[in-house]
């Protein structure tokens, strides 16, 4: 997906992000976020896919994942959301 600015980003399993820029025309791929908060070391505990809310990256400049957390067990496990702000 692509901002306003015609930058792209790919939300790839577990949460992870990578983005490469227009002005190099998309040749300078770098990871943005591992699935990992960095207050503390704490991840995301993403299970597989996510979901993207792709219109808000365009419209407000906010990437807006939806993930699964692994479970433990016979745990159901939590639906989470977590924004990023784009610069």
């Amino acid at each position: 997906m692509f901002d306003k600015n015609d930058n792209a980003y790919v939300v790839m399993p577990f949460g992870r992000i990578v983005a490469a820029s227009k002005a190099s025309g998309w040749t300078d791929w770098k990871l943005l976020f591992d699935g990992t908060f960095y207050d503390g070391g704490r991840t995301l505990n993403a299970f597989g896919e996510v979901l993207v809310d792709d219109s808000r990256i365009a419209t407000d400049g906010v990437l807006s994942v939806m993930y699964q957390r692994k479970s433990s067990g016979t745990t159901p496990s939590s639906i989470r959301v977590i924004d990023f702000r784009l610069s």
